[in-house]
């Protein structure tokens, strides 16, 4: 989430942006209904990004500098294939649990962009919306803490 400058594109600042797509990454289709239908699994993917715009690399390291992102469960819960483009992933739920997904991307180069993605189960019990990763509100959304250019 960030502020846009007054010429409305993204400030010289890292940032996060988080994707959910249907599709299961290293699982053979059928996925599942799109959207979710109430008493069926679906499977789908989410990834995070983090963006480093600056002229300068930031650093993550552990055990408090990181890349947090959280399966909230109740009908959302981790699928594995945890990936990530640099770095590694230092925690993960077990398979068909919830919690907390954390990765270590190590230096991230200026202007990189670094990827983590995994899959989740979703499985509505009743119509409505399906939060499929932690809300910033519950104080456990998808963050991150590096030490800065």
């Amino acid at each position: 989430l960030y502020l846009p400058t007054d010429a409305g594109s993204a400030p010289v600042k890292p940032y996060l942006e988080q994707q959910l797509r249907w599709s299961c990454f290293g699982v053979t289709p059928p996925w599942g209904p799109n959207p979710p239908q109430v008493g069926q699994t679906s499977c789908f993917t989410i990834t995070v990004r983090l963006v480093n715009p600056t002229s300068r690399a930031i650093t993550f390291s552990m055990p408090t500098n990181i890349v947090t992102a959280n399966v909230p469960g109740s009908r959302v819960t981790y699928r594995g294939n945890a990936q990530v483009s640099q770095g590694s992933v230092v925690s993960q739920p077990a398979v068909g649990g919830t919690g907390n997904v954390t990765w270590n991307p190590g230096s991230v180069a200026a202007g990189a962009t670094a990827l983590l993605s995994y899959a989740v189960n979703v499985a509505p019990v009743a119509a409505g919306t399906i939060v499929t990763t932690a809300t910033h509100a519950s104080g456990t959304g998808t963050r991150a803490r590096y030490v800065d250019e």
